[in-house]
């Protein structure tokens, strides 16, 4: 029921329907991805990082949570924090185009200049020329 109102963009009843799911079954993550989309459609952050955390909680590892907590905190500016979350996405993932460019991002504010270039130089591997991945190779040199 909640992918389904998700589907028809009433995220409202979509998170309703999901958090059940999530109450149900409060060691399972697929019920907590699923309450993602509808948080996410209704801007609800606050919600959306506690559910990743608590996805992190059951699955430490788990990629995509790691990395959108990662992004949270990046857009944040809490740099370290941020850092330790997409190394995790990193080291699984090495040439992660968007793990590594995050990952520099936060290294180049945290003053890591050479390890910057470094991710920055992976992401250029994947998408050579990439003006993100150009501007903050250009700022990290």
């Amino acid at each position: 029921m909640g992918w389904l109102y998700f589907l028809s963009k009433n995220y409202t009843v979509s998170s309703t329907y999901y958090q059940k799911a999530v109450e149900q079954r409060p060691n399972a993550v697929e019920p907590k991805f699923g309450l993602v989309k509808p948080l996410n459609a209704l801007n609800q952050v606050s919600q959306l990082q506690a559910t990743y955390q608590a996805i992190l909680k059951i699955d430490p590892q788990n990629t995509q949570a790691n990395y959108w907590t990662g992004v949270f905190l990046l857009n944040q500016k809490a740099y370290d924090k941020a850092a330790r979350y997409i190394e995790r996405v990193v080291g699984l993932y090495p040439f992660d185009y968007d793990a590594n460019l995050s990952l520099a991002w936060c290294y180049l504010n945290l003053g890591r200049k050479a390890d910057a270039r470094l991710l920055y130089g992976k992401a250029l591997l994947v998408r050579p020329n990439d003006p993100t991945a150009l501007a903050g190779l250009k700022c990290a040199s």
